[in-house]
């Protein structure tokens, strides 16, 4: 398995609240995590700086023989709300921070996503590309409840409303969704300042290309910021396929 790492401030923000990284360890497993600070309130960088240094110190201590994946994402998710929650209430100019957060755990071909808020993982293949998590959003309790189509809430006003984030209330409960790499794959974890600004059928035309790995990831930031890049865009992008990084 190849991976590149991307982040970027965007065109109009003078502060990148996203934080991005993927560890590895000497048995071979790989933690992907995306963290987007809550840019409408304060030190949003803050806690996404908190989500994943807290992620690094967890990972390296992380016994797969005695707790199971699953079990060991929902004790540091829930971890991190707690001290980015104590953070928040010590520390002024930090009150009601928070931030959206993915982490991908992988072993060899498969793996275990959690998920809290919009950040979002896709699964791309030449056939199609599957948008793994679905967004803690506002717009998706309204399609949920019938209220508005798929197509409206892309333009709806309030469609960066967040319904769940990680640091703004006492206790937090991921979304879980098993995966596995098939040939000739990748998998795509980003912050929405990339997924707002580019459809899916770029990404998948775009990986299926003749660019290496970090010319395919460099691209999409790249049209990510030539779509407006009125927020910070931040990706990993994962593959197994056979091309140059």
């Amino acid at each position: 398995m190849k991976f590149v790492v991307e982040t970027d401030v965007g065109l109009k923000r003078t502060v990148n609240e996203d934080r991005v990284d993927v560890f590895v360890r000497d048995d071979h497993r790989i933690l992907a995590v995306v963290a987007d600070g809550m840019g409408g309130h304060n030190a949003g960088d803050v806690a996404s700086e908190l989500a994943i240094s807290e992620f690094k110190k967890y990972f390296t201590t992380y016994n797969p023989t005695v707790i199971k994946a699953k079990d060991w994402l929902t004790y540091t998710f829930q971890s991190i709300n707690q001290s980015i929650a104590r953070h928040s209430a010590m520390n002024a100019g930090c009150e009601g921070m928070g931030t959206t957060l993915i982490a991908g755990l992988f072993e060899k071909q498969k793996g275990i996503v959690a998920h809290v808020g919009d950040s979002r993982v896709y699964q791309i293949t030449k056939e199609k590309v599957n948008q793994i998590t679905r967004d803690h959003s506002y717009v998706n309790v309204l399609i949920d409840s019938g209220e508005i189509s798929e197509e409206q809430a892309k333009t709806h006003p309030k469609k960066n409303v967040l319904m769940k984030a990680v640091g703004t209330e006492p206790t937090i409960q991921p979304d879980f969704y098993e995966v596995e790499f098939v040939p000739n794959s990748y998998f795509l974890f980003c912050s929405d300042g990339l997924s707002n600004k580019l459809t899916e059928d770029f990404m998948q035309s775009l990986l299926y290309s003749d660019k290496t790995l970090q010319e395919k990831a460099s691209q999409l930031v790249k049209e990510a910021n030539q779509s407006g890049g009125e927020d910070n865009i931040s990706l990993v992008l994962l593959s197994n396929n056979e091309e140059e990084v």
